[in-house]
């Protein structure tokens, strides 16, 4: 058992690069393909803030409708929620980013 754990260090040890704190960092090297996922994971950007922007367009469009009716404060949840949705696109590689 002891021998099987210190081989398991040892593979460990030799296949990552110890950092400055003495913690193992492994070396930074993208799998192949990768190109082509973040490729996606950008047009997955840019489609998911124009879709954030349509949205607000919409909000808006909608309380300008309903404040001439007078129930322009129900849109206002609509609102929040679309304007949540845009905060958690904008910080979505942070937070990604503070999980991993």
């Amino acid at each position: 058992m002891l021998t099987s754990l210190a081989f398991i260090i040892a593979q460990a040890t030799t296949t990552t690069t110890p950092s400055a704190s003495g913690v193992p960092d492994p070396v930074n090297k993208r799998p192949p393909g990768a190109e082509g996922l973040l490729t996606i994971l950008s047009w997955a950007g840019w489609v998911v803030a124009g879709v954030c922007v349509l949205g607000i367009l919409i909000c808006a469009g909608k309380m300008a409708i309903a404040s001439r009716r007078g129930e322009g404060g129900e849109h206002m949840q609509s609102l929040g929620w679309t304007m949540g949705g845009c905060v958690l696109a904008g910080a979505a590689s942070a937070v990604v980013g503070a999980l991993i």
